[in-house]
């Protein structure tokens, strides 16, 4: 039994990974030509193909040694080991931290810097050393989630498998154009670029360009195996994966398929595999919270805001309402022409934000342009994320409304979709 489901399973990793494999290389368009994008961060590209292949055999070599007689793990080593991993996590916070401030004091003695680098190496290693068995248990536990919603079944199998590496994600570039908020370009990079680099791309290609652009950390990339930011806590790392496995079951289906065929079909993607995300992320939570003691604290988080949002401060600035009244000045005055007068409207508007606890490094198109196409997002204003979330409401469980959303092919069809479930609500 264990032999047949274990190559039910290679076998479904193994489609998975040629199936997304080929959409990458779609995505990558015409190789021999780049666009400004492209061009002005070409040295801290990231490699997201020779990644995707490295870490799949990596994921593939740890579980086979799994397989070896005294080598395998129970449950309930592995859930010891999440539970490690998470807390060591918050330890190695911490020593960022710490050395972020005696890096910055001139006083600060080397030996001291020397102290906190080693130690959260050390701490690093140990994290590295457990993260094949702390995935392998996160990925089951959605895995089983997602089965007990009827979601992607093959027999028993999950089709495509959940499949997570947690790492330091690539950083992502966005650029708009400056005269309205659209997603223009994304390119991946470097999840090690400093500030300065990332300032650099960006002010090259405001001069020469004319594009508004972002480098910003993102929590994840559907690649397969997924990359998943492994610095956030157990919750918000569920959601992330949930997220991400998400977008690689859509793939498989019209919604996935008709992505990029629209702005809308984008924000349509992206607001089903953030909120499903969280909802699927959340039961796992709660699955793993009854078989065993949690020590690492929820996050209040959702998917889209992970990274770039800080926690609210103990005042009674409202950020999700000063954010959307943000957006809709902005795009005020860029249906009327004023660029330059929307763009100093935004730094003013960036800096009550820092102000208020909340460390935005640069507000341009480019970050709404990216933030907007998650429509519960605060940058967002957006009628697809009270839609999806009317649609959810109305669904009898989570996997019919996974079921019904993922079968359309165009915005229209969704606003039918929702009609048709609608009038069936107010019929019964």
């Amino acid at each position: 039994m264990f032999r047949r489901r274990a190559t039910a399973k290679s076998i479904g990793r193994a489609t998975a990974i040629v199936l997304v494999s080929l959409y990458l290389l779609l995505l990558r368009g015409d190789v021999f030509t780049l666009n400004p994008a492209q061009e002005a961060s070409s040295k801290y590209a990231f490699d997201l193909i020779g990644w995707h292949l490295s870490n799949s055999m990596s994921k593939w070599i740890h579980r086979a040694l799994r397989t070896i007689p005294g080598q395998a793990i129970s449950d309930s080593e592995r859930l010891a080991l999440v539970d490690e991993y998470f807390r060591l996590g918050n330890v190695e916070n911490d020593i960022k931290g710490r050395l972020n401030v005696a890096t910055s004091r001139p006083t600060e003695t080397a030996s001291e810097v020397k102290r906190l680098q080693d130690e959260l190496d050390r701490v690093h290693r140990l994290r590295h050393d457990i993260r094949n068995d702390v995935e392998e248990a996160l990925e089951s536990e959605i895995s089983s989630v997602a089965r007990a919603e009827g979601l992607g079944l093959v027999g028993e199998l999950v089709i495509p498998p959940v499949d997570v590496r947690l790492v330091e994600t690539p950083k992502a570039l966005i650029t708009s154009p400056r005269d309205t908020i659209v997603w223009q370009d994304s390119v991946l990079l470097d999840p090690h670029m400093s500030v300065e680099s990332r300032e650099e791309i960006e002010d090259a290609l405001l001069e020469t360009e004319d594009l508004s652009a972002l480098v910003l950390d993102i929590g994840g990339v559907a690649t397969y195996p997924a990359s998943v930011y492994n610095g956030a806590d157990l919750n918000a790392t569920l959601s992330l994966m949930a997220h991400e496995w998400l977008h690689h079951y859509l793939f498989l289906r019209p919604l996935g398929q008709n992505m990029f065929d629209s702005p809308d079909m984008h924000v349509l993607n992206e607001t089903v595999a953030d909120l499903g995300g969280r909802e699927l992320g959340g039961i796992a939570r709660e699955r793993i919270e009854a078989r065993m003691p949690i020590t690492v604290p929820a996050s209040l988080g959702t998917t889209s805001d992970i990274l770039d949002a800080a926690p609210a401060p103990a005042n009674d600035f409202d950020f999700r309402r000063e954010m959307q009244e943000t957006r809709r000045a902005v795009d005020a005055l860029l249906a009327g022409g004023e660029v330059e007068i929307a763009e100093s409207y935004m730094e003013t508007r960036r800096r009550m934000f820092v102000d208020n606890g909340h460390p935005i490094r640069k507000l341009n198109q480019a970050y709404f342009a990216f933030n907007g196409t998650y429509a519960e997002s605060p940058a967002s204003v957006n009628p697809i994320g009270g839609e999806v979330r009317r649609l959810r409401d109305l669904s009898p469980d989570f996997g019919a409304f996974i079921s019904l959303v993922s079968g359309v092919s165009n915005y229209a069809e969704f606003l039918d979709v929702l009609s048709e479930v609608e009038a069936a609500g107010q019929s019964n």
